[in-house]
């Protein structure tokens, strides 16, 4: 059996965990295409977020709070035509009214 050294382990580790974020993310993503309406989830199962944004079956954007409270500032980042993450805007009052900001974009 092949043996590894403890740098090969923490990076297959890292791979690993990346590629596991990066299918919860999909597989939430396709969830929230089911819906024509509004509809958005947060990634960490946390109310802060940082939470995907889909409408009309269609990715639009992403919202999170810095703060620690739910009923803190939103702030809202549309997804641009290559998919990246563009400018915040904000702050709003709920995480709704953000994500609501990025249907107008």
């Amino acid at each position: 059996m092949k043996q590894y050294s403890e740098e090969q382990l923490t990076e297959v580790r890292a791979t690993l965990t990346s590629a596991a974020a990066d299918l919860h993310r999909q597989e939430l993503l396709a969830k929230l295409c089911e819906y024509d309406r509004l509809a958005y989830a947060s990634l960490t199962g946390d109310q802060l977020g940082p939470m995907l944004v889909t409408y009309r079956r269609q990715p639009i954007g992403e919202v999170h709070t810095p703060s620690s409270s739910a009923l803190g500032e939103w702030y809202a980042r549309p997804y641009g035509e290559d998919g990246e993450l563009g400018p915040q805007a904000g702050p709003f009052g709920t995480a709704r009214a953000a994500a609501a900001s990025l249907i107008e974009r």
